[in-house]
């Protein structure tokens, strides 16, 4: 392993030594080290299906979010395809219905991928789970980050009104409009609610515009 670790100091460019190094960690259920070598061949082949199989082969990869705790099935990576983060370390638990597992590894997986499609995920997961607290957090990010990805704005906005937080999901968007940064999806949604509740005068006095 040292002597790996060498030749890819050296060659830090190389997919087949990060391979070999993501292989033998496995091996030693080293998950830091797996993870970290994963994120490398993603890096060096991001849209390559191996590559990708990597990261979602192993989220007993959760214990590199949770402890050792193994959270997740493995999955095989004769399987795996260029899905998004969210959807390979989630995936086996939304299948089985395991909400509360996929949202509480949310946290540490947005901090290696705050992307849209990682928020929207977990507020779906929220929504379901009855938690609006944390449904509204998520749907926030989502709402920031998402710019023109109709499909997570969709998805978290749609899970959040299924429930019945309409004034809540309004009230997301008007924030993140001021903060500067929100969804297009969203903002035409928002626009459209104020077009079917609202006058003329009144839609001209909130957007501010008249």
């Amino acid at each position: 392993m040292t002597e790996l670790r060498a030749l890819i100091a050296e060659m830090p460019n190389h997919y087949s030594l990060h391979r070999q190094l993501a292989d033998w960690a496995d091996t030693d259920e080293d998950h830091a080290a797996y993870l970290a070598a994963s994120e490398e061949l993603i890096r060096l082949a991001p849209n390559y299906a191996a590559a990708q199989g990597y990261l979602g082969t192993r989220p007993r990869l959760a214990g590199a979010f949770r402890g050792r705790h193994r959270a997740f099935p493995a999955r095989s990576r004769s399987t795996a395809s260029t899905s998004s983060p969210a959807s390979i370390c989630w995936m086996p638990c939304l299948q089985h219905g395991r909400l509360a597992q996929a949202l509480a590894t949310a946290e540490a997986l947005w901090a290696r991928y705050p992307r849209a499609d990682v928020a929207a995920e977990a507020c779906h997961a929220a929504a379901q789970l009855d938690s609006r607290k944390e449904a509204e957090s998520w749907l926030t990010r989502t709402l920031s980050s998402a710019r023109y990805d109709t499909d997570s704005t969709r998805r978290a906005y749609d899970a959040v009104l299924k429930v019945g937080w309409e004034k809540m999901a309004h009230a997301c968007v008007k924030q993140c409009i001021r903060a500067g940064a929100c969804a297009s999806h969203a903002v035409s949604r928002w626009l459209s609610y104020l077009h079917e509740t609202r006058s003329d005068k009144q839609l001209c006095r909130t957007s501010k515009r008249c």
